[in-house]
């Protein structure tokens, strides 16, 4: 027997009446059973960003919630350093002064990996690039200092524009 089940996540983040289909602050669970056995059998939890995976009962309960991108039960893990980004094309520029650009992805954790080639520009630009496996976010810097906060862009394809 095997459950697949969505989980509530915070009540403090959107209480419970405020739940639709836009709202559920929710994760999502992966059991299976061993016959005439009431613990998980393996269990997997996903959350915003964050796994456990594991086998057991642990009392019963499952698996709990990870306070890590992934934590592994009862086994071993193999990790891989966040990959330099391409460096980023500019789409067009407003011809104002020379800079500059290049990119840093941002893994979940806050790791960094080491700043794209950087590519010149006539002025403030707007750049695309190539997302990063792993990346969570993106640092732009112009003329080698950072542009604001990390931004996160949804796709394998991205595109932000300066000022």
């Amino acid at each position: 027997m095997a459950i697949i089940q969505g989980e509530g996540v915070e009540l403090s983040e959107v209480p419970r009446e405020r739940w639709d289909g836009g709202t559920h602050p929710g994760r999502i669970r992966f059991q299976t059973f061993r016959p005439n056995h009431q613990e998980p059998l393996t269990d997997a939890l996903i959350g915003q960003g964050m796994m456990s995976i594991g086998g057991g009962g642990y009392g019963g309960g499952g698996l709990p919630y990870p306070k890590e991108v992934l934590e592994l039960w009862g086994g071993t893990m193999r990790t891989s350093a966040l990959r330099r980004p391409a460096a980023p094309s500019v789409v067009n520029d407003d011809g104002q002064g020379d800079h500059v650009y290049a990119i840093v992805a941002v893994g979940p954790q806050g790791e960094r990996s080491e700043p794209s080639a950087e590519t010149p520009s006539k002025g403030r630009a707007t750049l695309r690039w190539k997302g990063v496996p792993g990346a969570d976010a993106y640092i732009i810097l112009r003329d080698g200092e950072p542009v604001g906060e990390p931004v996160r862009i949804e796709g394998s394809k991205k595109q932000w524009k300066d000022g």
